[in-house]
């Protein structure tokens, strides 16, 4: 099922000019890789980013690769942290940073995944601040479904999106904020449906399903007038509820950053040489490998790929 929003689908262009602002070197940083494989992109990392993020900080080295990051969403995510270093202000917003994350053909997924990126980096505030902005992407949707449509036709014939739900329990877990948050956006959305279509729910987990349609069930008013969460009639995206806020004390089981590390082979001498001055056009050079070291050598921050100095 697709939303119907006024926002313009973002382009091949809109992302280049994202990693391409993003590799500013005028701004000073490190420049990195992020993704998996070929799929990889080069981002550059401000130094305000890395001088305001512990994690990225005490973490990145010149031409290593973040492998669990979406590589646009992350350079999304690392253009607003450098703007709000600079502002001094982490609720600065302009179009072209954090909105971005919602004029792409799966904004509820680009959620998830930089949702994962805020838990990585123990950013709450960043973390509330897209629960935020896409109560603003909710608001929208809502009012365009409920304009009359043009067509007595509805257009929104395919089933919901599992991906959203598949990747945060992948990456981070069961029953997060953002699963709950994504749940309830959807049922918002059908709250004015006389009735559910089963093909709507074909594609979720099933738990998923039961928990949407319930709170259909709770947002149209179909819910005994004894229940025991009468409040729960509302709809928590619209009046901003702060069942989906994330404080540093929330009781959650946090994901890492998994980050890779470059060594230089050289072919003359056998061993391996630290690249700590790699250019990022060395970063495809055939005398380049990525090393990694067997999961008990990972440090507590969730590195697995280190610099190899063995011959």
């Amino acid at each position: 099922m697709l939303y119907s929003s006024r926002l313009v689908f973002g382009t091949e262009q809109e992302a280049v000019r994202l990693f391409a602002n993003s590799s500013d070197t005028s701004k000073g940083g490190l420049t990195i890789q992020v993704g998996r494989s070929i799929d990889a992109q080069t981002v550059h990392v401000p130094q305000s980013v890395l001088d305001s993020c512990s994690i990225l900080g005490g973490l990145l080295l010149p031409g290593c690769r973040i492998v669990n990051a979406d590589p646009i969403v992350f350079a999304i995510i690392i253009e607003y942290l450098h703007m709000s270093s600079i502002m001094d202000l982490i609720t600065f917003s302009t179009p072209g940073h954090l909105q971005e994350l919602t004029i792409n053909e799966n904004p509820l997924l680009s959620l998830a995944k930089a949702w994962h990126v805020g838990d990585m980096l123990r950013m709450p505030d960043l973390q509330n601040r897209l629960f935020k902005v896409y109560r603003a992407y909710y608001m929208q949707c809502l009012e365009d479904r409920l304009r009359p449509p043009l067509d007595p036709e509805p257009l929104d014939s395919k089933p919901l999106d599992p991906e959203p739900f598949v990747y945060l329990r992948d990456n981070i877990g069961n029953h997060t904020k953002a699963e709950k948050f994504i749940v309830d956006f959807h049922a918002g959305l059908m709250q004015n449906q006389a009735v559910l279509k089963r093909n709507d729910f074909k594609l979720l987990p099933n738990d998923i399903a039961v928990k949407i349609r319930y709170r259909w069930f709770e947002l149209s008013g179909r819910v005994r007038k004894d229940s025991l969460h009468p409040e729960l009639s509302n709809d928590r995206i619209a009046a901003k509820d702060s069942c989906y806020r994330v404080t540093k004390d929330d009781a959650i089981v946090q994901s890492d950053l998994q980050i890779q590390y470059l060594s230089l082979w050289s072919h003359e001498t056998g061993n391996s040489e630290a690249t700590d001055d790699v250019s990022v056009y060395d970063l495809f050079a055939p005398n380049l490998q990525w090393n990694e070291l067997p999961p008990e050598h990972s440090t507590q921050a969730g590195i697995f790929g280190l610099l190899d100095f063995a011959a």
